[in-house]
């Protein structure tokens, strides 16, 4: 094999190598992935949720001021993800509700399952836990999902960094978006909107 042959056959080997690792990142991501995902100066949406309002606050609002026949749900919720120590995390969160800006601090832990080595991060706020497994994660679009179980459901969660968010919400196809099709289908709805981004800052 001459020079020239042997550069041109590393170029297409090395490509091969990187297009393979890509897509195990994507379908198989790490406990590494995770921790890379939320390495991040800026904000992360929470994109499309199989809950409306994750914080239950339309409950609340309810309960004081009855049933007004308006269905208000919660929009543009997003978390700053702050290190405290290794693999533990404090997700200053804010969404909009009923046109008010509200706020929550939720402590994470990320971790593994011992057997499987399935990434997760366990979120806890006002003693309510919540364990989000990440089954795909895509740093070129910047998104990552998430399956959560509530009772026997099988739920679904996406996020994406804010620095990624406007132009994801414009395209389609992405391995989040394939994995909600398959795990949830039709059940989970669109928390981010194109104001969003522009109301946050």
């Amino acid at each position: 094999m001459n020079h020239i042959h042997y550069i041109a056959f590393a170029a297409v080997l090395g490509a091969c190598v990187c297009t393979r690792a890509t897509k195990t990142t994507r379908t198989r991501p790490t406990l590494q992935t995770l921790r890379d995902f939320l390495n991040t100066p800026g904000d992360i949406y929470l994109y499309s949720s199989s809950d409306l309002n994750v914080f239950n606050v339309y409950q609340d609002y309810e309960s004081e001021n009855g049933d007004d026949g308006v269905e208000m749900n919660e929009t543009c919720t997003h978390y700053h993800p702050i290190m405290n120590a290794t693999d533990k995390y404090v997700f200053n969160t804010s969404y909009l509700f009923n046109s008010t800006w509200h706020t929550e601090k939720i402590d994470v832990t990320l971790g593994a399952k011992k057997f499987t080595n399935s990434p997760y991060m366990n979120e806890s706020w006002h003693s309510r836990p919540l364990e989000l497994h990440l089954r795909a994660c895509d740093p070129h679009v910047g998104c990552c999902f998430f399956t959560y179980v509530v009772g026997s459901t099988i739920k679904c969660e996406t996020h994406v960094r804010g620095e990624n968010v406007t132009l994801y919400h414009k395209h389609k196809g992405d391995i989040c978006r394939k994995r909600t099709e398959k795990h949830c289908k039709d059940g989970v709805y669109t928390i981010y909107n194109d104001n969003c981004t522009a109301m946050s800052s």
